[in-house]
């Protein structure tokens, strides 16, 4: 399908030509071809062009020194920037926390374990029980003792329960 030929404004129509809208009827059988608008010839610079290329479609350009004296002045700018610095320290904050942790276990900590069928696992709960006074997880040891004359002595003695314990 040819498109119809464009007309400049002002020229007369050429025989057998149609304007936009003519040519809806019996003769074409229904066929309607859309008008278009004639190109721009060729050199030619619109008005958007024209703006677009001056400044590039941006706003002129601003000295750094006045950038900075913006940004100082916005309210909104500094209390984002008063967030990142909050932001930061908390991160710093916590991370120096975990390696200090860290370091602490590592050169102030020692760590034992003993186990029950260690003989001197016995000696170990004794010295715990006699040096930890206010330890919180407790375990009670029964011991008792039945002499030939049929008394029975019976002990209790509490010790620290299985698990972690610190000693200071």
């Amino acid at each position: 399908m040819v498109p119809p030929p464009v007309r400049q404004e002002g020229a007369e129509p050429e025989p057998g030509s149609r304007t936009p809208g003519e040519g809806v009827g019996r003769e074409n059988h229904g066929v309607h071809r859309k008008w278009r608008p004639r190109a721009a010839p060729r050199g030619a610079v619109s008005a958007l062009d024209r703006d677009a290329s001056a400044g590039r479609g941006l706003a002129p350009a601003m000295p750094f020194s006045d950038f900075v004296a913006a940004l100082k002045d916005n309210p909104y700018f500094g209390a984002g920037f008063g967030l990142v610095g909050v932001g930061t320290a908390l991160a710093l904050a916590r991370k120096g926390a975990q390696v200090g942790l860290v370091a602490f276990r590592r050169h102030y900590m020692i760590t034992l374990e003993v186990p029950s069928k260690d003989k001197s696992y016995q000696w170990l709960l004794s010295w715990i029980s006699h040096h930890a006074r206010r330890t919180q997880h407790l375990s009670v040891e029964t011991s008792y003792q039945q002499h030939e004359s049929g008394r029975v002595t019976t002990r209790f003695d509490f010790v620290p329960s299985p698990g972690n314990h610190f000693i200071w």
